[in-house]
């Protein structure tokens, strides 16, 4: 308990001292009053107690503590005020020093280190003002670096999707290609086999007098033995009638691709 208590006194102690108008009066009052400490430390040893309590009190009939008190609140703020006072006219004269005369002898001795504030001024305005414009240019390519991010992804997916649609497309005709090949071939196959079979039976001066018949518009009988041939190996098939069994032909596909090899022939063999 009676620690706590000494604690609590030496923080209210250190406290009051800290504080500028406190500790003035404890140093002032410390000074008036610099007899009673001395002596108190320093009575002779064969002085008595008695003697030391008439001491002290006979001090404070002199001077009444409270009035004591009073005349050293009042020497304090006097000092306070003193002390603020110089503490302003030293700062005075040291803000007159680094705002006049340092600037002045600076501008004597080095004139390109030393500008005028109203030049100052103006460069400021202009650099805040240039700074603005950064940052608005800033976010301007900022705007549009996403907005052609966003356009060149779009580009992106059409493009995939047109080469997904082209592929797709091959793929399809790819296999419509396959479907049709055997068909192809088979064509081909087959106007092979007549091809060799007109080569081996010496049929193709037959064939040929049909075509030149066909491409004269000479009307024929379907009856006769060369024309039946030849319709039912597909080469010839009939075009308009003519009455009875007289009929004008034409030639099929194959029937013009076979005329076309055999002329081939024939003008090689010449």
């Amino acid at each position: 308990m009676i620690k706590e208590f000494l604690v609590s006194f030496k923080e209210n102690l250190e406290t009051k001292s800290s504080n500028p108008f406190f500790g003035t009066l404890i140093i002032i009052w410390f000074l008036k009053n610099w007899e009673l400490f001395y002596t108190l430390f320093n009575f002779d040893n064969k002085t008595t107690l008695h003697t030391k309590k008439n001491f002290i009190f006979d001090h404070f009939k002199k001077l009444p503590l409270i009035e004591n008190i009073f005349i050293c609140i009042l020497k304090a703020f006097f000092v306070l005020l003193i002390s603020y006072c110089l503490i302003n006219i030293s700062r005075l004269i040291i803000n007159f020093f680094e705002k006049k005369v340092t600037p002045l002898m600076y501008k004597w001795t080095d004139k390109t280190s030393i500008v005028l504030k109203s030049i100052y001024d103006i460069s400021e305005e202009e650099r805040k003002k240039l700074e603005k414009r950064v940052d608005e240019e800033r976010s301007s390519r900022i705007k549009l670096q996403d907005e052609y991010d966003k356009l060149e992804q779009k580009l992106s997916a059409l493009l995939l999707k047109q080469q997904e649609q082209i592929i797709q497309n091959s793929k399809n005709d790819f296999q419509d290609s396959d479907k049709s090949y055997p068909s192809i071939n088979k064509e081909k196959s087959k106007l092979d086999l007549i091809y060799e079979k007109f080569k081996k039976e010496n049929t193709t001066t037959d064939f040929q007098t049909i075509v030149d018949n066909i491409l004269n518009d000479i009307v024929m009988n379907d009856r006769s033995s060369e024309v039946k041939q030849f319709i039912s190996l597909g080469l010839i098939e009939r075009d308009t009638h003519d009455g009875g069994n007289k009929y004008y032909f034409k030639l099929t596909t194959n029937g013009k691709d076979l005329s076309e090899r055999l002329l081939i022939d024939s003008l090689k063999q010449n």
